[in-house]
């Protein structure tokens, strides 16, 4: 498996994938091409040898960042790949000097909410019927560990 920020290239695979894991927001080419155009949205893939298996957009202010849409096709799910994608965006993000990260889950996605779990979030809040029809989602964040400024000495 490789990691990688996305490409132009990839905008017809990520517009495929999109609806076979989200039924409401689903991002088309055009989400994906705005998402591309610029550097505070960036947007990572997780590639196979069949292509493209997973994706991470993220819009990033200042020293915050929150993850808009992540997913890994159902083909290849419960295999860690979410994990590791999360985990390369997470320590990207810190490179870049960004200090918290948020998102939004469905309260029903107990899958999702224990990797985010795994990976250092904690709750932080509710949003009710977020999705539509009761279902719920919750505001969940973590810090980043941010490194030293210098060499003190």
């Amino acid at each position: 498996m490789i990691i990688r920020l996305a490409q132009a290239a990839d905008i017809p695979q990520l517009t495929a994938l999109h609806p076979l894991l989200f039924t409401q927001s689903v991002w088309r080419a055009e989400n994906w091409q705005k998402a591309l155009s610029k550097q505070t949205t960036p947007v990572w893939v997780i590639m196979s040898s069949v292509g493209l298996v997973g994706f991470c957009a993220v819009q990033r202010i200042t020293d915050e960042a929150e993850i808009q849409t992540i997913g890994i096709h159902p083909d290849h799910q419960r295999y860690g790949h979410a994990c590791r994608l999360l985990g390369q965006v997470i320590k990207d993000l810190e490179e870049q000097s960004v200090a918290r990260v948020f998102l939004e889950v469905e309260h029903s996605n107990t899958a999702a909410i224990t990797l985010y779990e795994k990976l250092g979030f904690h709750e932080l809040g509710e949003r009710r019927d977020y999705y539509g029809r009761g279902r719920h989602a919750l505001i969940m964040g973590r810090e980043i560990t941010l490194p030293p400024e210098g060499n003190e000495g």
